[in-house]
């Protein structure tokens, strides 16, 4: 963060991503497909293709145009039969093409592939964003209940550490049982704050992949109240 900003972060705060996130993959899929970057790259793509390939193939048709043109002349005072003048001009002009030698019916074919090849990247696209957003969605949803499950674990070691401790007072556990006791309840905390770390970049991955990671939704997410953590006694002294 210092690296890249040149100031250390304040008042940082777990954001809750939740409220962004759609709760199954149909929507997740819906969300993507219109708001994709991917597929609105692609599907601009195509527009343009289409529309080179409706400008090409006016090419075999008649083209008529129209001019109009005026001109406005006047001579300064002091001129010896200086005279003020004005002219208007307005003309149409018809252009057939009676013979091409084929290079327009090339332009039409290659345009034409152009935009063939265009509708299956769009297709492809498609596909690969679906099968993007699906995966994000598992990874998410696997990555929540791994903070859950590692929560309870970091809950037991705190229990642990506290019963060790407890039993060290009257002499049925030694130094480094307790030792080794606050040694997994640390190691359990570090665990749980990773896997909250990873939670919040699965939920931004998801966010990606839907196109809807965008700074408005952010901001909104950042001004919840985040919720509860899952703590212990042993791990607020900590």
């Amino acid at each position: 963060y210092l690296e890249l900003l040149g100031t250390m972060p304040e008042n940082i705060s777990r954001p809750d991503l939740t409220m962004l996130l759609p709760p199954t993959t149909e929507r997740s899929s819906a969300a993507a497909q219109q708001g994709s970057p991917l597929l609105l790259q692609a599907a601009a793509e195509l527009a343009a293709r289409r529309a080179e390939v409706t400008a090409v193939r006016a090419g075999h048709y008649p083209q008529l145009a129209a001019t109009a043109s005026m001109s406005n002349t006047q001579d300064g005072p002091g001129f010896a039969g200086s005279e003020d003048s004005q002219q208007s001009q307005v003309g149409l002009t018809l252009r057939l093409p009676l013979f091409q030698g084929g290079a327009q019916l090339s332009r039409v074919r290659a345009a034409v592939a152009a935009e063939l090849a265009a509708r299956e990247t769009l297709e492809a696209t498609k596909r690969q964003v679906e099968r993007e957003v699906v995966s994000a969605f598992h990874n998410e949803q696997a990555a929540r209940k791994r903070v859950t499950a590692v929560a309870k674990q970091a809950d037991a070691a705190g229990l642990a550490l506290r019963g060790t401790t407890l039993e060290a007072e009257t002499g049925a556990r030694s130094v480094l049982d307790v030792l080794d006791a606050e040694q997994e309840k640390l190691d359990a905390d570090v665990s749980l704050r990773t896997a909250r770390r990873d939670a919040i970049v699965a939920s931004l991955s998801l966010l990606a992949a839907m196109g809807e990671l965008r700074a408005a939704s952010l901001a909104q997410a950042a001004s919840t109240p985040p919720p509860a953590p899952v703590t212990t006694p042993a791990e607020d002294e900590l």
